[in-house]
């Protein structure tokens, strides 16, 4: 904008207008009429044309001052739409937040929890990245993310955490195997059957192959997919037996016919924890947001993540 022109001046030309009168527009706008009439008279020598026709009984917009009124008209409104957007970024109204988080999350309690916020905050828009623990982890270290839910026991490297809710890891058969008719099952009697192995990186394939090498053994795995529906496709086909979180397979189970057998195993319940760089740095959006998350019914004590073996 050229500095011969201001919000100020523009905000008092139009209320000259719309009053018809410049000791009106002085009232309304609780300034002194010298000041406004000074006001308009700098802005016509300065472009050198005449804005207002003066007479006995007020004054009229010439074709100019029409032209300047529409004009001042749109930067007054864009200017308080700005202003009403920075002030929703600023009171959590309004944003964008940047969330990872895995898998088990999408389809455990996180899209319930995310709908009950943003229907509670209509103008904040999410970005949501699906990711492996280490890599949720990750995106909030190198501030990719402002918040990230991932499966516990990694290391945080300073970042904040919090617990969100958790859920239990299942083995999935295919119809007709020989553990099917069992309600529970224990690992050490699963490492002779050939799995279906999630991504090398994956919170599930970390807890399997770190339970295996306390049995002294190593899991069996002839395939690896990229997630739990996947998993179960390929238990479906006859391929192997996986482990799965429970809230995904009772969705797919009776599509596909499988059969769920309970892991008796502690390390099968697994906590899933929100993470986030700095809380006080997090912007007023994500700090709702973060809220929101932690206040979760379900979500369960945790204690501090350690550094994976």
């Amino acid at each position: 904008m050229s500095s011969r022109l201001d919000l100020m001046t523009l905000d008092l030309f139009v209320a000259v207008v719309e009053e018809r009168s410049l000791a009106k527009a002085s009232e309304r706008k609780r300034i002194a009429i010298s000041a406004v009439s000074r006001r308009i008279a700098d802005l016509e020598q300065a472009f050198d044309v005449r804005l207002l026709h003066r007479r006995h009984n007020g004054v009229e917009p010439t074709p100019a001052g029409l032209a300047l009124l529409a004009h001042a008209r749109g930067l007054l409104r864009g200017t308080q739409q700005l202003e009403d957007e920075l002030h929703g970024y600023a009171t959590g109204s309004q944003g964008l937040i940047r969330i990872h988080a895995t898998e088990s999350a999408v389809f455990g309690r996180l899209p319930d929890v995310l709908k009950t916020f943003v229907d509670a905050h209509p103008l904040v828009r999410i970005e949501f990245q699906e990711a492996t623990s280490p890599r949720v982890v990750r995106a909030v270290i190198e501030n990719v993310a402002d918040i990230g839910i991932y499966v516990g026991d990694l290391p945080t490297e300073g970042l904040e955490w919090f617990p969100f809710h958790a859920d239990r890891l299942i083995v999935v058969l295919p119809r007709g195997h020989r553990l099917a008719a069992r309600s529970s099952v224990r690992f050490a009697e699963l490492l002779d059957e050939d799995f279906i192995g999630q991504e090398a990186d994956s919170a599930t394939d970390l807890l399997m192959r770190a339970a295996a090498r306390q049995l002294g053994r190593t899991p069996r795995s002839r395939i690896r997919v990229g997630g739990f529906d996947a998993a179960c496709r390929m238990v479906e086909a006859g391929l192997g037996i996986a482990l799965t979180a429970e809230r995904i397979t009772a969705k797919l189970a009776p599509v596909m016919h499988l059969h769920q057998v309970e892991l008796d195993e502690a390390w099968a319940v697994r906590p899933h924890l929100v993470c986030v760089r700095d809380v006080a740095a997090l912007p007023a959006a994500a700090r709702s947001l973060l809220d929101h998350l932690t206040a979760c019914e379900d979500a369960l004590p945790v204690v501090q993540p350690a550094a994976a073996d």
